[in-house]
């Protein structure tokens, strides 16, 4: 599809390199549709990220300060929370090799939380970690 990831397997360029080049790709761009508009935040959605294992989970972090696990393929919406940040949320992804099990987020409030979403309930350490200047 893009010759860039051919060039990836070929020539082992690391993940962010891959990503620079797709977006700075003005060709690969234009190839670009959506695929889908979900509704479920009512603030503006600062980022948008794929579960580690199956890729068939989409979180999304809002300036409502909620975080969606969304189901890819039918655009259902599997779980909403208040995040527990006090500012808006800028960042959620899920950890790698936890099985979806835990996720970190961090929030122009300079908290780094930990969130286990379990089913319906979740969990979440917000101000594990406090950034300062």
């Amino acid at each position: 599809m893009f010759p860039v990831l051919q060039d990836r397997e070929f020539y082992g360029w690391s993940e962010r390199h891959v990503r620079t080049r797709i977006s700075a790709d003005i060709q690969s761009l234009q190839r670009m549709e959506l695929q889908r508009k979900l509704n479920g935040h009512a603030g503006c959605v600062n980022t948008v990220s794929f579960d580690t294992e199956t890729g068939s989970t989409l979180i999304s972090g809002s300036d409502d300060l909620s975080i969606i696990f969304w189901h890819w393929d039918t655009g259902a919406k599997l779980l909403k929370y208040d995040s527990g940040h006090r500012h808006n949320v800028f960042q959620a992804r899920m950890l790698p090799q936890t099985g979806g099990t835990k996720l970190v987020s961090c929030a122009a409030d300079g908290q780094v939380g930990i969130l286990l979403p379990m089913g319906t309930a979740v969990t979440y350490c917000v101000g594990c970690t406090q950034h300062t200047n």
